[in-house]
This record gives structure tokens, C-alpha cells and sequence, in this order.
């Protein structure tokens, strides 16, 4: 069957699950998975694995009909017996057409003549387009394509678990502890303190926004809507610009901006330096939150929401006693520490080289093996997630709950998210398997096929998106379908452009399979056909925006 329509029929029966069936989201994605594991026969499992381990031949790689020097040193192919495999096509059974032996030649100084390195010899001409690969990896490749619907799907599910599950778990308890030591309403207090009531709506856009990195965008919004709802109560206008100002600045980091687990994933996926994509993230995500802003001002003034108060809702609920919430510093300390950690990866190697002499060498060979060892992801959240439960220790509005329940309460939030995002990623590692990278890279044109394969990736995105639901899970499907033609393919960009249109792919079309879209709705209380006008046009447009500044970026400064 062809991988597109392999891919159909799993988008269909996440839909059909979700919305018919009223299945939870991890029974639609472990259904789809095995659907499309089922369907993927063992040649098009084994065309893929060739696809990844096995080396093209291009024709500037030839000499005649021998590979040259240069080619096989360039393609760090090493002396052995390697197969040559012609034609491959993903439904139709792969077998070797002839075997090339690669061998080391002596280096003569004395012989002018004679080329260090190695030569390629065997029993068939090498055609432009053939695949070598060793017998080795060739016999781990034909097991690997046996493997059963099961095995494939599990293996799927834990690889993702082993990637973000550690980072799920941390980052849960960092707003855990935010949420109940006060440090989130300090952050809020001081935002909104900054810009007064009459420019409220910004503060919740930048509260909402540095929030949005450790914490979960739901709830973001549970914490600042009753600061809306009182706020007007008290001026009597702008409820929903309040309301989707919160939208508009938690919701842009929470797909473009790491530690936060989606962005974590694909960056990780396509190998992409963690302080690249933080740098890129925060950028793209201030762009798209700046038109996010504007939208929703305008939608304001266009139309209004009335929200039912109900006699909890304080007018004073904003202005909160300074005197039972932690400092500042050490509230912003657990969000802004993961993201120097891991930026840091990028450049303590160029800042230790700058600042040591030669005296000092010992030193900053500690000094590095330190930072290089805090940069780590899973290191540098489970460091923040430590400061963030000593932020809650020393909190005066701490209960006398003891921390470790803290910490149950707070992973057993995070289990469901870690098994939805984990289903995710085992149906994009199924999906991966079909092939279907190798399809769209064929379908491509020669020229201009960089700039497209942004397209790819942001439609891809967000058409799984509109299907399931979820930004992150659509994030982890769909970079499985786009770093495999990343890397068989010459980009004319950084991919951190990949990156960014994957993240902007997770926002457009947001609808009724979404949670966030009733915990908005509900809290909010505006009508399903309120929120389509507000959180799902506003989540479009700033998608949008983001790949078109994305695309910009690409073609100006690749």
C-alpha cells in the first residue's frame, strides 16, 4: 500500500477515535499506530531502513564505473565488503544487485604517483543513484525489517519515553512548585504592577509568556483567568481581550521555545544545538506574540464577551499581599535557569577558551566538564525542578504538606501527558517506517526544494494537528516524517528553519479534539462558537505570521 494512503487511513482512525468513538486520546494514537503498523509491509520496513543506512552514489562520486578516493573517504566508508542495491522503490521486494569490496591502497612517498586513502573494487559497475551498504548492516536491516506490529509500536512508545519523559516529569514539577509556593502569582503581580490596570492585557501576555516555558499551557490559563475575570469586573470592558492575551502569551513557548518538551524533542531530533533553537524559538515566538496581541485588540473592539461572575470573583483578587510571595529572583530562578543551562551548551567551550590562559588550563578543563555535564537536558531540568521544590520549601505560603507529596501530586499530573506524548511518538515512528520521508523528498522538484520542504513541514504539522489535537503530539508525528528527508537532502538553510515551522505548524486550526479549547471555553465561559471566533482565529493567525517570519528568515539569513 502506498505510505500516503497508509498515512490517510491513521489520520482517519485518530479522528474516528477522538471524535466518534469519544476514545481518550492515547487509546485514537496507540489504535492509530498499530493501524499503520499493520498496513507497512516488511519491503517498504526494510526500504526505509536501507533509506537511512545505506550511502547514495551520486555521479561526481564516480570514475567510470569505481567509486574515486575522495567518495569514499568523504563518505567515510570504511575497508569492507559493502552491498550495491539499485532501484529501490518502497513497494517492491529489495535484493543486491552485486558487491563492491572497498580496500586500504599503501602510500609510497617515494612514488609520485601513489594517493593516500582508499579504492573501491568489485564485481559490478557502480551506477549514479546505487546504495552501498555493508554486509553487516545489511543483515541487521533485514532483521530489523521482521520485526512484529508490536514490537515496532513499542519500541516507538519508549524511544519517546526515553527522550521527554524525564523532561515531562521535571518540568511538572517545576509549575507544581511555582503554582502552590506563590512564585507564579509573583511573576504575575509584578507584570501586571508594571503596566497598570489600564495596560493589564500586556502584563498577562508577558506573564503568560515566561510561564508558558515550564509550565503547561492549561494551566497558565487556570491561574491567570480568575486575575481577567476580576479585572473586569472592575473596569466593566475588555474581558476578552484579557482573556486572549493570556492565550497569546503562553501558547507560542509553548511550541517554540526549550525546555518545554515538544520544542525539546524536535530539536533533539533534528540535531539541532539547544541554544540555537532557544535563541530562534524566543525570537519567532515574540514575533508571532506581538501579532497574536494585535489580532486579538482588534477582535476586541469588533466584539465582546460577557463572562457570568459568579460572588468568588474579587475584585482584589490582582493585587494579592506582597508579603506572602516569594522574591522575585527566586521565582523567575526555576524558569530562567534551564534555559541558561541549556544554552550555555552552545558556547562554554568559545566563553572558557576566551577567559583561560595557558596557566589556567586545569581549571577550565574542570569548569568545562561541569558545564557540559549541567547543560545536559535531562541534567539542567532536574536541576530547576530541585531549586523549584527549595523555592517552595522556603515559600511563606507554604502548607504543611510535606514536599515529597508535592512531588507525587505533580508527577501523577504529568503520567497522562507522558503516555499521550509517548502514543504520539509511536505513531510518528510507525509512520516514519512506512517511507513516507523517501516519497515526499521523490515528489519534490530539484529546484527550490529547500523552501519547500518548510512548506512540508508547517502543513504536515498542522494538519495532524487539526486531526488529534494536540500541539505537542502533532510536533513529535510530524517530526518523524521531516528529519528523515532533512537528512537525505542538501538544505540551502540552518535547519533550525525546520524547526520553527514545525512549532508554528502546531498552532493553526485548534477546534472541539482539542483540550485546551474547552479548559478556554469553559473557564472562560464563552460559547464554542465564541471560542472558534477568539482562540482558535487568534491561534491560526500567530501560527501563520510565525512561518511566514520563519520563511523570511530562511531565504535572508540561512
Amino acid at each position: 500500500m502506498h505510505p500516503l494512503l497508509i498515512l490517510l487511513v491513521g489520520m482517519i482512525v485518530v479522528l474516528a477515535g477522538i471524535v466518534y468513538f469519544r476514545w481518550h486520546p492515547f487509546l485514537s494514537l496507540i489504535a492509530a499506530a498499530l493501524a499503520i503498523a499493520v498496513l507497512t509491509s516488511p519491503p517498504a520496513l526494510l526500504n526505509n531502513e536501507l533509506r537511512e543506512s545505506a550511502t547514495r552514489v551520486n555521479a561526481e562520486d564516480l570514475d567510470g564505473d569505481a567509486l574515486t578516493p575522495n567518495a569514499i573517504a568523504s563518505k567515510k566508508l570504511s575497508p569492507d565488503s559493502y552491498h550495491v542495491l539499485r532501484g529501490l522503490a518502497s513497494d517492491q521486494e529489495i535484493k543486491p544487485v552485486g558487491v563492491v569490496r572497498i580496500v586500504t591502497r599503501d602510500f609510497d612517498a617515494t612514488d609520485a604517483d601513489s594517493v593516500p586513502g582508499v579504492v573501491g573494487a568489485g564485481s559490478i559497475a557502480i551506477q549514479p543513484g546505487d546504495r552501498l551498504i555493508s554486509i553487516r548492516d545489511w543483515a541487521s536491516s533485514n532483521k530489523r525489517s521482521q520485526r512484529g506490529v508490536g514490537t515496532r509500536v513499542a519500541e516507538g512508545f519508549g524511544d519517546t519515553c526515553r527522550k521527554i519523559g524525564i523532561l515531562i516529569a521535571m518540568a511538572a514539577i517545576i509549575g507544581h512548585c511555582l503554582l502552590r509556593s506563590g512564585g507564579a502569582q509573583r511573576i504575575i503581580q509584578t507584570a501586571c504592577s508594571l503596566v497598570g490596570d489600564s495596560r493589564a492585557s500586556v502584563g498577562f501576555v508577558a506573564s503568560g509568556f515566561v510561564l508558558g516555558i515550564p509550565v503547561f499551557f492549561d494551566t497558565v490559563f487556570y491561574l491567570l483567568i480568575p486575575l481577567a475575570k476580576a479585572l473586569y469586573r472592575r473596569t466593566g470592558a475588555n474581558y476578552l481581550l484579557y482573556v486572549m492575551s493570556i492565550v497569546v502569551g503562553a501558547t507560542m513557548a509553548h511550541s517554540l521555545v526549550p525546555p518545554t518538551p515538544g520544542p525539546l524533542l524536535v530539536a533533539s531530533e533534528l540535531k539541532i544545538d539547544l541554544g540555537v533553537a532557544i535563541k530562534a524559538g524566543l525570537t519567532v515566538g515574540v514575533i508571532c506574540t506581538i501579532a497574536g496581541y494585535l489580532f486579538a485588540w482588534i477582535s476586541n473592539r469588533r466584539w465582546s464577551v460577557v463572562p457570568e461572575l459568579d460572588e468568588e470573583t474579587d475584585v482584589n483578587t490582582p493585587s494579592e499581599s506582597v508579603g506572602d510571595l516569594p522574591p522575585l529572583w527566586l521565582s523567575l530562578l526555576p524558569i530562567l535557569l534551564p534555559l541558561i543551562l541549556l544554552a550555555s551548551g552552545a558556547n562554554w567551550q568559545a566563553l572558557i577558551d576566551a577567559g583561560s590562559g595557558a596557566k589556567q588550563a586545569n581549571a577550565a578543563s574542570w569548569t568545562s566538564s561541569v558545564l557540559e555535564f549541567a547543560s545536559d537536558k535531562n541534567i539542567a531540568l532536574t536541576i530547576s525542578a530541585a531549586v523549584a521544590l527549595m523555592l517552595l520549601a522556603v515559600s511563606p505560603r507554604r502548607d504543611k504538606t510535606p514536599l515529597s507529596q508535592h512531588v507525587q501530586q505533580a508527577l501523577a499530573d504529568a503520567g497522562s501527558i507522558i503516555l499521550i506524548t509517548a502514543a504520539g511518538g509511536a505513531l510518528g515512528q510507525v509512520i516514519r517506517e512506512t517511507g513516507i520521508a523517501g516519497v515526499l523528498v521523490d515528489m519534490m522538484p530539484t529546484r527550490g526544494a529547500g523552501v519547500l520542504v518548510l512548506f512540508v513541514a508547517f502543513f504536515v504539522t498542522m494538519m495532524i494537528r487539526f486531526v488529534q489535537g494536540s500541539a505537542t503530539v502533532a510536533m513529535i508525528t510530524a517530526v518523524g516524517i521531516i528529519a528523515p528527508m532533512a537528512t537525505s537532502m542538501t538544505l540551502p538553510f540552518h535547519p533550525v528553519y525546520l524547526f520553527l515551522a514545525i512549532g508554528c505548524g502546531s498552532k493553526p486550526l485548534p477546534w472541539m479534539n482539542d483540550s485546551g479549547f474547552w479548559v478556554i471555553g469553559r473557564l472562560s465561559g464563552m460559547t464554542p462558537g465564541e471560542t472558534l471566533k477568539s482562540f482558535s482565529a487568534t491561534l491560526t493567525v500567530m501560527g501563520f505570521v510565525g512561518f511566514i517570519a520563519t520563511l523570511i528568515g530562511a531565504m535572508r539569513w540561512p
